[in-house]
C-alpha cells in the first residue's frame, strides 16, 4: 500500500511488510531548494537551523496541487511552543466550516499544520481556484483568502491578497498556521432610488426668501414713484 503519490523530489523511502504480507511504503520528503513537493507533507528539518531560521527557500503544495506555500530563506518558523519547525503538512478539511453570511467557500478548506506555527516574516500561500464556482454577482477581483479564528469562531480575510485572473491564482501573506480557504462574498444591494441625504429646508430656503423680499420691496417703491409722478 503506497501512502503517498510521489512527485519529483529528493528523499528516502522506508519500506516494510505488514502482517498480512501487504507491502507498506512510508515516504519522508526532505526539503530541497528548487523542488515543489506535492505530498502535502514536507520534512523541513534539514532546511532550518536551531533557532528556527530557514537556511533556504522551501516550496510545497497540497496533494491536489491547488494550494502552494513558499517559505523564504531567512524566515523564522516556530511551533506554538516556540520550537523550530521540523515538518509541515497541508491537509484538506472534510468537515467544512461555515462561511460568513452572504459568502461562499470557493473550493476546499485546507488545514496547515502544525496548528499555531508562526512565521516571521510571513510566508506566501497561493490558491488556484475554479472561476466557474464564483457566484453570480461576485467580481473575481473581490475574492479573498480567509483564515479561521478558532477563538472567535469566524473567518478573517487576509490583508494584502493579490489575484491573477489570467492564471486563476490568489496569493496572500500568512504569519500563523490554521485553516485557510477562499471566500467569495456577495456585495450588499444598493438602496432603492439611490442614496438619501437629509436636507436643511430653512438653510436652503432662506436665501431665496431674502431675495423675494428684496424684490417685493423694490417693486413697491417703484409703484409709489410712478403714482407720485402722475
Amino acid at each position: 500500500m503506497v501512502m503517498a503519490l510521489l512527485g519529483g523530489f529528493s528523499g528516502h523511502l522506508l519500506a516494510g511488510l505488514m502482517g498480512s504480507g501487504t507491502s507498506s511504503v512510508t515516504v519522508t520528503v526532505t526539503a530541497v531548494p528548487g523542488f515543489i513537493y506535492n505530498l502535502g507533507i514536507i520534512d523541513v528539518s534539514d532546511s532550518i537551523d536551531v533557532n528556527g531560521v530557514f537556511t533556504e527557500e522551501v516550496t510545497g503544495q497540497s496533494a491536489d496541487g491547488l494550494l502552494q506555500l513558499t517559505i523564504p530563506e531567512g524566515c523564522t518558523g516556530l511551533t506554538e511552543e516556540g520550537e523550530p519547525l521540523s515538518q509541515i503538512s497541508i491537509i484538506p478539511v472534510e468537515d467544512q466550516l461555515l462561511p460568513p453570511e452572504d459568502c461562499n467557500v470557493i473550493g476546499l478548506v485546507y488545514d496547515l499544520k502544525p496548528n499555531g506555527a508562526t512565521f516571521d516574516p510571513p510566508i506566501t500561500v497561493t490558491f488556484t481556484y475554479d472561476e466557474s464556482l464564483i457566484p453570480e454577482g461576485v467580481a473575481e477581483e473581490s475574492l479573498v483568502i480567509a483564515m479561521w479564528d478558532a477563538a472567535g469562531e469566524q473567518w478573517i480575510p487576509l490583508e494584502g491578497c493579490s489575484i491573477d485572473t489570467e492564471t486563476n491564482a490568489i496569493s496572500g501573506p500568512v504569519s500563523r498556521f490554521t485553516e485557510f480557504t477562499i471566500l467569495a462574498c456577495i456585495p450588499p444591494p444598493l438602496p432603492v432610488g439611490g442614496e438619501v441625504y437629509s436636507i436643511n429646508k430653512a438653510g436652503v430656503l432662506a436665501p431665496w426668501l431674502g431675495l423675494l423680499l428684496i424684490l417685493a420691496i423694490g417693486g413697491g417703491i417703484l409703484v409709489l414713484r410712478r403714482r407720485r409722478a402722475h
